[in-house]
């Protein structure tokens, strides 16, 4: 059985997955801080990360470094995102973890699939800002076959709070909200909220668990998502195609996915509605609304607008789920920040 519960898939990336080989003596040396590397004195609410920006994959990446017993271990570079609950490690790190309780599984990243070794880390340690290393023991961690690397272009470093299955990487770090500055390349992850329920910025999660199972995505439900494309007789022609909430026969979610280089719409779109997708689609806009109404709009980037449309096969039902448009990274690069605070059900754009 596969299970599908993640569109991480970075087209053109090359540089997530990046390994140095250290001791965990030598870890310090990775950093190109002058500071020397300390580790917490103990537990904080909340913890900076320092964030490198990959241009080619268009993501952004996390310095993760593991290790085993004897103290032997490498540093590579994860993909944030948002669209996955775990933390995989390229697959030389078999060699130097555990075996875990949970057998492998099949695990599907946008359309590519594979399987996935499940292992126990030793010491996983996270690089933080001022060059302070933040290091857990005894972290489920999953090992991607070669193909699936390989199709989807990385390495991950999933923050989906909750999974059915196995425990997700957040949870085992013991943070409950995230929040991501995309122009300054930093992460911020907490043991606390991070928003309020009467933040009026706020926008509310959409629950996707009623239509399959384990959908623990962060996804909102939108207004309105306009498709730009040219014209099929008029090259020089570029028209909207705007799908209101409306007039459609089911709602329309957004999923926020920091692992997506691009956009991926549900095939139900065409199925339900009738009708095909322009064939030369240049970019989306997706309109959402805040707690307090105010209309917020996202835009995808045209340098790395990217597009799929197929069947999800997460629903119960293919008859009776939400269209579903997953927002890549080309939306977040025209964003400032995303805040996501699973613990309360609340999520916030700075546009």
């Amino acid at each position: 059985m596969i299970r599908m519960f993640l569109f991480g898939a970075v087209w053109l990336s090359c540089c997530a997955g990046l390994q140095l080989h250290f001791t965990r003596r030598e870890l310090g040396v990775l950093s190109v801080s002058s500071v020397p590397p300390s580790l917490f004195s103990k537990q904080p609410t909340s913890v900076p990360f320092p964030l490198q920006y990959l241009p080619i994959g268009n993501c952004w990446a996390l310095k993760v470094s593991i290790a085993d017993n004897l103290m032997n271990g490498f540093t590579f570079l994860a993909i944030v995102d948002t669209g996955s609950p775990f933390l995989t490690t390229p697959a030389r790190s078999l060699q130097l973890t555990d075996s875990t309780r949970f057998p492998s599984s099949y695990e599907q990243y946008g359309e590519p699939s594979g399987k996935m070794e499940w292992r126990n880390a030793n010491y996983v340690t996270l690089i933080a800002e001022q060059n302070v290393l933040f290091e857990q023991r005894h972290i489920v961690l999953g090992v991607p076959s070669n193909e699936v690397v390989k199709e989807t272009g990385g390495i991950f470093a999933g923050l989906i709070w909750k999974d059915d299955n196995r425990p997700s990487f957040l949870q085992q770090l013991g943070f409950i909200a995230m929040h991501i500055d995309f122009g300054n390349n930093h992460l911020t992850l907490s043991r606390q909220p991070l928003l309020s329920r009467n933040d009026p910025a706020s926008c509310t999660l959409y629950n996707l668990r009623p239509f399959g199972p384990d959908l623990y995505h962060y996804a909102v439900l939108c207004d309105v998502v306009e498709l730009q494309f040219i014209d099929k007789d008029d090259d020089t022609l570029v028209q909207t195609l705007s799908l209101d909430r409306n007039n459609v026969k089911r709602p329309i979610v957004a999923v926020l996915d920091t692992g997506l280089t691009g956009c991926i719409l549900s095939d139900s779109f065409q199925r339900v509605n009738g009708f095909p997708l322009p064939g030369r689609i240049l970019g989306a806009c997706v309109s959402i609304h805040s707690i307090n109404g105010e209309q917020i709009r996202l835009t995808s980037c045209d340098q790395h607008w990217r597009l799929s449309s197929f069947r999800l096969p997460w629903f119960y039902d293919d008859d009776d789920h939400p269209h579903i448009i997953a927002m890549g990274n080309t939306f977040w690069q025209n964003t400032k920040s995303l805040t996501i605070d699973p613990s309360i059900g609340r999520f916030k754009v700075e546009v």
